[in-house]
């Protein structure tokens, strides 16, 4: 399993509380269908996006985990954080480490 995501976002696009960044689809590049995540692994259909710190630089790899729906309509995709990637090697991810482990992220169709 090699982690192949080439989708990246800031976290300057999203709201954070309680370990969980928000964005509204629309706003990270969600028009008309969502173009927001992209594939993670070679040999999986998972999908994710890494998340950049606008502040430090660190990237933590987000994986779908749920999708949220009422009424048949989708309301938002729920991600969890997997890695983080090493920022001395180039395409190098680690487990988080245990302080990252709650990080979640809610993107909200709108």
């Amino acid at each position: 399993m090699t982690i192949i995501c080439s989708t990246y976002k800031s976290t300057r696009d999203f709201s954070f509380h309680n370990n969980c960044f928000t964005a509204e689809a629309s706003d990270i590049g969600g028009t008309g269908g969502r173009c927001f995540d992209g594939r993670v692994y070679d040999d999986a259909c998972d999908v994710g996006f890494i998340l950049v710190s606008h502040l430090t630089g660190d990237s933590v790899l987000f994986v779908q985990d749920g999708v949220d729906t009422h009424d048949d309509e989708v309301m938002g995709w729920r991600y969890k954080a997997t890695h983080i990637a090493d920022r001395s090697v180039a395409n190098k991810w680690h487990k988080l480490p245990a302080h990252l482990e709650k990080l979640t992220a809610l993107v909200i169709n709108d």
